[in-house]
């Protein structure tokens, strides 16, 4: 329309040219507000971005903090276990010895009365052939109290 030919009325181009003109007006006014618009968007998802980006951060700290104290923890049970063992090991090797060694008493202590017995039995049998009887009488009232 804009490319008339002059013949024709040249007031009907100018005025066609001013409704063109308002009506890309139109349009670029809307198209300002829309770019104003996504421009305000834009802008709050950056700063949404930019807030999970934070709380990326300290989620991922916390992570590593966390991590870390697992690892702390593990290792403190690895050498408390491990002390443990140890400890056991020890007081197993401790029982064992005192076993021993109360068992080697033992076998002196039943020597020395077997011994002691027998000197006795010879001079009690001796004196009083009746010894053996006492003497089972008075170890079987001992046991019952």
């Amino acid at each position: 329309m804009l490319f008339r030919k002059k013949k024709e009325n040249p007031f009907v181009d100018v005025k066609e040219a001013l409704i063109l003109k308002e009506h890309y007006k139109n349009i670029n006014n809307e198209l300002l507000e829309e770019n104003q618009l996504l421009t305000q968007q834009i802008e709050s998802l950056t700063a949404q971005l930019a807030e999970l980006k934070k709380e990326q951060d300290t989620t991922f700290k916390q992570f590593q903090y966390y991590k870390a104290e697992i690892f702390n923890l593990k290792e403190e049970t690895s050498r408390i276990y491990s002390e443990a063992y140890n400890t056991k090991e020890v007081a197993e090797k401790e029982y064992t010895k005192r076993l021993e060694k109360f068992d080697a008493e033992s076998r002196i202590q039943s020597k020395i009365i077997d011994y002691y017995s027998k000197k006795v039995g010879s001079y009690c049998s001796k004196r009083n052939p009746s010894w053996k009887m006492v003497l089972s009488h008075n170890y079987s009232e001992h046991l019952q109290t």
